[in-house]
């Protein structure tokens, strides 16, 4: 196993200090602490700093490949995003979790992800992670062979100043 290390928001220019980022090989022992992190924070009731070290556990479990563990984890961040109401955060985690079970090939659960994270996305007026959210739901409709929907997909347009023109594209069961 490589060795850990994490980046405290404030090294990423994001908020409240809490562990967002994982990166492997630096230096050994930082995954304990990041779990130590997650039960201090578990002790305190800081559902948004619960949220944010589960996100970064579920991260270092994707790098390495660990996607159980991975899609458990952003499973229980999204449920603390949700109580909380982070409708940036949610959209950010069900896209997550959605790469994660794509990738176990649960590729209806990694649409419903991708549309739900689409629609919030839109709503915010966040057009690039809509974007983000939208190619993946191509690649999904690639892998399982429908060229069609995949096409629809990544020819969604962008209208100057709005949403992702999406009328007629296929968005999930």
């Amino acid at each position: 196993m490589q060795p850990f290390t994490f980046i405290l928001a404030s090294e990423l220019d994001v908020r409240d200090d809490h562990v967002v980022a994982i990166k492997p090989d630096i230096e050994s022992g930082q995954l304990d602490k990041l779990e130590q992190g997650l039960s201090l924070y578990e002790e305190l009731g800081d559902q948004s700093g619960i949220a944010a070290s589960l996100n970064a556990l579920a991260i270092s479990a994707r790098d390495r490949g660990d996607y159980s563990a991975a899609q458990s984890n952003f499973e229980r961040s999204l449920a603390c995003w949700r109580m909380l109401l982070d409708r940036l955060e949610i959209a950010r985690c069900l896209h997550n979790l959605a790469n994660v079970v794509k990738v176990r090939g649960d590729y209806p659960r990694a649409q419903w992800a991708l549309c739900e994270a689409t629609d919030i996305f839109e709503e915010l007026g966040d057009r690039t992670g809509a974007a983000w959210s939208i190619n993946q739901q191509g690649d999904i409709a690639s892998a399982q062979g429908d060229m069609a929907a995949a096409r629809g997909l990544f020819n969604v347009r962008f209208q100057p100043f709005g949403k992702p023109e999406t009328s007629g594209v296929p968005r999930g069961p």
